[in-house]
């Protein structure tokens, strides 16, 4: 199994998958036909390096993936899973559940009780809790405990500089995405952003993804933060190449959130809506008439 894991794993870290053999076989199709009657020899860094790899390479394969899925979930305790592994699966799977048939809400629900039933959560990295929360949420499967044991993690025992500001923006997407909104580690993350000396390293799409979980939080549970609206939008207006690094829904998306948040910054507005209209190409006229309208 060990051999049959790392060749998927090799090949698809270097992102190539061989073409098809004459006799239309793959590669990846041999690896997946071999490992199926043997998931039991696997041991879990080996199942999860294969999944990650047919995820990684874009190559379908449903049968294995509910092998695997069936697999896991019918091992009486997931304690030989370490915290790589376990976000390596639930995020694989995330990406694979675009089709009904791809959906595995039972392995999501026991890796969620076992991280849930875990007495700490340390050995966990912020890659790890943003990835599993990320996954969650992209699968669109609630496990309401499983999120409030990484909330109460992060809030009670996380330095916050240990976090990217990627694993950052992808934690607070996740939680808004659930409409789960734990009051500290909203309040931990906001002055945390509000803190820095700037946010040069948020990219667009961060940014983006900060201020609409946090207007949903004010408009969902009426959470504030208008010091972190004010840090975004001086960042913003700090920003001399007209924005050209955010595409159309980054922008529309962020004018959007300081809406709903009701942290109208006029000067922002203005460089949004005037940003739209010079590229008024790739924005429709209800997005501009939106930016526009919300400047007023």
């Amino acid at each position: 199994p060990r051999y049959l894991s790392n060749l998927a794993y090799a090949y698809a870290l270097v992102e190539y998958v061989p073409e098809k053999f004459d006799d239309g076989s793959s590669l990846f199709g041999h690896i997946a036909k071999r490992s199926i009657p043997s998931l039991n020899k696997f041991q879990p860094q080996e199942l999860s390096s294969m999944i990650w790899a047919f995820e990684r390479a874009k190559v379908s394969h449903p049968s294995l993936f509910a092998k695997v899925a069936n697999h896991i979930v019918s091992l009486d305790h997931l304690g030989a899973f370490n915290p790589q592994a376990l976000s390596n699966l639930v995020r694989s799977y995330a990406k694979i559940a675009g089709e009904e048939s791809h959906r595995h809400p039972a392995l999501f629900g026991k890796i969620g009780n076992h991280i849930h039933s875990l007495e700490h959560l340390g050995e966990y990295t912020p890659q790890n809790l943003s990835n599993i929360a990320w996954a969650f949420a992209k699968a669109d499967t609630t496990h309401p405990s499983l999120f409030r044991e990484v909330a109460n993690h992060i809030a009670s025992h996380c330095d916050l500089r240990a976090f990217k500001p990627q694993e950052l923006s992808i934690l607070m997407w996740a939680f808004s995405k659930v409409w789960i909104f734990p009051p500290r580690l909203f309040e931990k993350v906001a002055i945390h952003i509000e803190s820095r000396r700037d946010l040069r390293g948020f990219e667009p799409q961060a940014l983006s993804n900060i201020a609409l979980a946090y207007s949903k939080a004010y408009a969902t549970v009426d959470i504030a933060h208008p010091r972190l609206f004010d840090k975004v939008a001086d960042h913003i207006l700090s920003m001399d190449d007209g924005l050209e690094d955010f595409n159309e829904q980054e922008i529309s998306n962020i004018g959007g959130a300081f809406s709903k948040a009701d942290a109208i910054d006029s000067r922002l507005f203005d460089k949004l809506s005037a940003v739209a209209i010079d590229r008024q190409d790739e924005f429709s006229s209800h997005d501009i008439a939106k930016l526009l309208r919300w400047k007023e």
